[in-house]
């Protein structure tokens, strides 16, 4: 991932813990989410990037969790 796509990610990930914490979600349980992220989910991400389907997984995924999900216009 090149430097600007890290700051689009970082950017929206700040914005999205905001958010989150605005609607009550406990720093703690924040910093949880953010662990599971880099530990579980980003090398996840990667594993599929690596078969050309990563967006395809991440959207089905988060899709599986009852979440509406939009459809990526290109892959990484």
């Amino acid at each position: 991932m090149d430097k600007q796509a890290r700051d689009i990610t970082r950017r929206n990930i700040y914005m999205f813990c905001l958010a989150l914490h605005n609607v009550g979600i406990s720093s703690k349980t924040l910093m949880r989410a953010i662990d599971n992220l880099n530990e579980q989910v980003v090398p996840a991400y990667g594993e599929y990037r690596r078969d050309g389907v990563a967006d395809a997984a991440l959207a089905q995924a988060v899709a599986a969790i009852g979440l509406p999900v939009e459809q990526m216009e290109s892959e990484l």
